[in-house]
């Protein structure tokens, strides 16, 4: 009925068949922005997201953009 605190740690499953992953989740108005505790691959728009706190399912929808990655990864100097 309510929205997750801001910061509320879950787990998170990106593809159906794909294990779930924990992460942070921050709500920003109508949306949510999610930060994993361990980088995935082949994340992409489009794809759907459910959100868990252990059995219980506090949401989801479908990803709308990702991170570039090098906005993630320093790049070597």
């Amino acid at each position: 009925d309510k929205a997750p605190a801001n910061g509320t740690k879950v787990n998170i499953k990106i593809r159906y068949k794909s294990n779930e992953v924990s992460a942070f989740l921050y709500p920003n108005g109508e949306n949510v922005f999610i930060k994993l505790e361990t980088p995935q691959k082949a994340i992409t728009p489009g794809q759907a997201a459910v959100f868990y706190n252990g059995e219980e399912v506090l949401g989801g929808g479908r990803i709308a953009s990702t991170p570039k990655i090098e906005s993630i990864i320093p790049s070597a100097a």
